[in-house]
């Protein structure tokens, strides 16, 4: 068993190991696999044209095992091909893989229309709410995460943002800042900051755009004609080195 785990540890993942050793879960295959050292394949396999057009027709209804011995790569090859062509697997597949029918799949778990729940109108027990009214919440409780009206926060994009109303209501800063001094922000605009520092923002830095300008600025269509080439080029190169 040692042995075949190290043959096939490095190429299989879940369900797949699981059919070579089906008395063992998956946690346990791989905890001993953990304990004897063996790792994972980390060389990245190539499909060829054929291959690829073969997994497009197929994949919908034929188990990865097929795959994975036909092509000689790893079951995580052929999930991450498949996600990135847009792969998946049948509604049929997959409810014969779980002993189902497709029409009837869930339908045994589910509340028929008109359900009625058995405590609509009723009134909890005192014995049952003398147990839990100690963990109930009372009328206007404040939770402890309460921001009032006002308070400012970062977001992950470095932008100011300010609560405007409860209920979670958040707002940019700086767009806030525009039009409590200038009004509302017609669409298709936005707010920028003159020094470039998100965290400034006083109206004295800010200014308005419109978002065709802002595309324009930040595009290389604001560079000369020879800078312009260069740019493409350079990116060609690029795009020609990650292909490699």
């Amino acid at each position: 068993m040692i042995t075949l785990l190290r043959k096939v540890y490095p190429k299989y993942e879940g369900k797949e190991l699981q059919r070579f050793f089906p008395a063992q879960t998956v946690a346990a295959i791989k905890s001993k696999a953990k304990k004897l050292g063996i790792i994972k394949e980390k060389q990245r396999f190539y499909f060829t044209p054929e291959q690829i057009e073969i997994l497009k027709r197929d994949y919908a209804n034929t188990d990865n095992i097929v795959f994975i011995k036909k092509f000689g790569c790893s079951s995580c090859s052929v999930y991450n091909i498949a996600y990135r062509l847009g792969l998946k697997k049948s509604k049929e597949y997959i409810c014969k893989n779980m002993g189902t029918n497709l029409k009837t799949a869930g339908v045994a778990y589910r509340y028929p229309k008109g359900h009625i729940p058995a405590n609509k109108g009723k009134k909890m027990l005192d014995k049952i709410y003398e147990k839990c009214k100690g963990t109930m919440f009372e009328k206007g409780h404040i939770p402890e995460n309460y921001r009032p009206v006002g308070s400012e926060r970062t977001n992950k994009y470095g932008y100011i943002e300010i609560k405007v109303a409860d209920k979670n209501r958040w707002q940019q800063k700086h767009r806030h800042v525009w039009e409590q001094h200038n009004g509302t922000i017609p669409k298709g605009s936005n707010i920028q900051f003159k020094d470039g520092n998100r965290q400034n923002c006083d109206i004295s830095n800010l200014y308005i755009i419109s978002r065709s300008e802002q595309i324009h600025n930040n595009s290389i269509m604001r560079y000369p004609n020879e800078v312009k080439t260069a740019i493409r080029r350079v990116n060609k190169i690029i795009q020609l080195t990650k292909n490699q």
